[in-house]
């Protein structure tokens, strides 16, 4: 095999093989060091030539099957640590997108809460059309199926205390001044 089918053959994208040639005497010293500039380990800065001193008759002929065991296994490492710190990096990236998520959604139930107090005060307070717009801001804000069902019992309340009474007809106060949210709540108001 030749020289340069043979570093084709062992060589892996992204890698680059640094071949220094120096001659004393009749010999030949030849030095091949593999590099991966993806890989950004300082690790890799230890690893040493592979050094072959000869005749240039015995590098020449030797020279492709002398190198391709050892620079396969030089290259491979680095190949490796080339994916292992991708992976890292994904997994970094990944974990910051899950923290990411985990915030935006602890936020939202935040605000989600927010509402559904405002929902009970508007009730409390008689004003049945703010509550219910209370409650429709808060599905906007987590339309999942908990939440759902969490709107739907304070709707429920809703709808009992404007139902008919012996009296006649329960008298709406609402004014669509309380339903935005604007301040936070504490735990005890969010029960």
């Amino acid at each position: 095999m030749k020289l340069f089918e043979t570093i084709a053959n062992i060589l892996n994208d992204g890698c680059s093989l640094a071949l220094n040639i120096s001659k004393r005497g009749d010999s030949l010293i030849v030095s091949v060091l593999p590099c991966n500039q993806n890989v950004k380990d300082p690790a890799k800065e230890k690893m040493v030539p592979f050094i072959l001193k000869g005749l240039p008759e015995e590098i020449e002929n030797g020279l492709p099957e002398v190198i391709s065991k050892p620079m396969k296994r030089a290259i491979n490492l680095l190949a490796n640590m080339e994916a292992y710190e991708k992976s890292v990096a994904d997994v970094e990236a990944a974990s910051k997108i899950a923290a990411a998520q985990k915030t935006e959604m602890t936020n939202k139930k935040k605000d989600f809460d927010k509402y559904l107090v405002l929902a009970r005060t508007n009730i409390e307070a008689q004003k049945y059309k703010d509550a219910e717009q209370c409650l429709s801001k808060a599905l906007e804000i987590l339309p999942d199926q908990t939440s759902k069902s969490e709107v739907d019992k304070i709707q429920k309340e809703i709808e009992r205390k404007l139902g008919n009474t012996i009296f006649g007809e329960v008298m709406d106060l609402s004014d669509g001044s309380s339903v935005e949210c604007t301040t936070d709540f504490t735990d005890e108001e969010r029960k």
